[in-house]
């Protein structure tokens, strides 16, 4: 109903501040303070448009992803299931561990049988049966290598010994008899009789010795193909473990997601019902006053016309 003008509109800022200082010039006083007032309804209108535009744009984006993350959720809460009646997740864990715990001791026990195997070729007959000897004497013995004590017999050793204190004992009694005399006679066949005794319990503990290392070496090849099918079962448990861990890890990792997003949405939601209005109006156009500049520019532009007509 108001006559309609062309209005120039003109903004300014206040120094420091967030407030823009809005000034409308036209011909009609009243159809200039509406236009004003309209251009700043009109612009905080636009706005809030703006922000409602945003909103639904990231809600939409939002719920997209969260029927999605849904999707997924679902797909790894059916596998987990699945996976559960085909496994018994629990006994896979104890026997996980039982089986490691249990090649930590077959590997220690095939190190030490190796070890001994090893001995048992380098070292002489008498070196081996004076360690056999020592390591019966040692009290509380605890074999490491799953060896009986006592399997090499120490008869040898006596003999050896015994047959050694007959010769420095002949030796002795040279220096003042003959090699004739009865005493001299009956040491001689004394050692002969002993040396023979050594070599029967030498040829004994060479058996003994060989069996000895037969033994060691069927406990390793034993425990080496043990521990070869634990590997394989330790390796099969593993798997089926770490697949297991995989899908709840997964399914984790969607459900903390999703968590996120909802907030995220809530957030969203309460922020656009709530509508804080980012821009407001702080006063509305004031009633028209004359314009003191349009006089002067118009007492200019008359006076220059006036000038050329003259």
């Amino acid at each position: 109903e108001l006559k309609a003008t062309n209005v120039l509109i003109s903004v300014t800022p206040t120094p420091k501040t967030t407030i823009f200082n809005l000034q409308a010039l036209g011909g009609e006083p009243k159809y200039t303070q509406a236009y004003l007032d309209a251009c700043m309804e009109e612009y905080i209108a636009l706005k809030t448009e703006m922000r409602t535009t945003t909103s639904d744009t990231a809600l939409t984006r939002i719920i997209g992803q969260l029927d999605e993350l849904d999707r997924n959720l679902r797909k790894y809460e059916e596998e987990e299931a699945a996976f559960k009646t085909n496994n018994n997740v629990v006994f896979i864990k104890e026997q996980v561990t039982s089986i490691a715990t249990y090649l930590v001791q077959k590997n220690r026990q095939l190190d030490s049988l190796r070890n001994e195997f090893q001995l048992l070729t380098m070292l002489t007959l008498e070196q081996t049966l004076e360690r056999q000897q020592k390591r019966d004497n040692v009290s509380d013995q605890k074999d490491l290598a799953g060896i009986p004590p006592n399997l090499l017999s120490s008869d040898y050793l006596r003999a050896r010994q015994e047959l050694q204190m007959r010769k420095a004992e002949l030796q002795d009694w040279s220096t003042i008899l003959r090699p004739k005399h009865p005493r001299m006679i009956a040491l001689s066949e004394e050692i002969a009789r002993r040396e023979n005794l050594l070599r029967i319990f030498k040829d004994q503990s060479n058996e003994q010795l060989q069996s000895q290392r037969e033994s060691i070496s069927l406990q390793i090849t034993n425990i080496e193909r043990e521990i070869k099918e634990l590997d394989v079962r330790s390796l099969d448990l593993s798997s089926k473990l770490a697949q297991y861990e995989r899908i709840v890890a997964s399914k984790q990792n969607v459900q903390t997601l999703r968590d996120n997003l909802q907030r995220a949405m809530q957030s969203i939601g309460v922020e656009k019902e709530i509508n804080p209005d980012t821009v407001t109006m702080l006063d509305r156009a004031s009633p028209a006053i004359p314009a003191r500049g349009s006089l002067v520019k118009a007492l200019v532009i008359a006076t220059v016309l006036g000038l050329l007509a003259g």
